[in-house]
């Protein structure tokens, strides 16, 4: 199970749904909050601090947005940087090798981390894994009015190296 926030757009209001609780908060802008996203971001960071592997691999989807970062990648981390990226066999990708995807905006777990509360002003929807607290999905769009400017990432096949 992970903790789900979305920006309902129609409704100008954000769906806090843990279990069966739901709950709406507003920003300035009538979007998520940016002080609960931030917070809710170091909680989570927290959770992977304490739990996460230290060395790890995951996979990364990155799909909207005018930028090179498109594609699924699995990525190894190690001592924590990025020590290899490998595009996911039949998948559309661009970037090839760790330079290229830090280049076009890929990071660690971490990275996403401090991307989630840094721009937590811009956070549309975030969601967490319970147990271990990396994002599972973020949207961030930094010009609500701008077509191609957003970013989404998805996280999944988290695992420490070796496992």
């Amino acid at each position: 199970m992970s903790l789900f926030v979305r920006m309902s757009r129609g409704a100008g209001c954000a769906l806090l749904v843990v279990a069966a609780a739901a709950s709406c908060s507003t920003g300035e802008a009538g979007g998520l909050d940016p002080e609960v996203v931030a917070d809710d971001a170091r909680q989570a960071r927290q959770r992977w601090d304490d739990g996460g592997p230290a060395d790890y691999t995951f996979r990364l989807g990155s799909w909207c947005g005018n930028r090179a970062l498109i594609g699924r990648y699995d990525v190894t981390v190690t001592g924590g940087r990025v020590t290899e990226v490998e595009q996911v066999p039949g998948e559309t990708a661009f970037l090839d090798g760790p330079r290229e995807y830090r280049e076009a905006g890929g990071t660690t777990i971490d990275g996403i981390l401090d991307r989630i509360e840094e721009r937590a002003g811009e956070v549309t929807e975030v969601s967490y894994d319970e147990r271990l607290g990396y994002p599972v999905k973020v949207f961030l769009d930094p010009i609500p009015e701008a077509i191609d400017d957003e970013e989404c990432y998805e996280i999944t096949r988290v695992a420490a190296v070796g496992d």
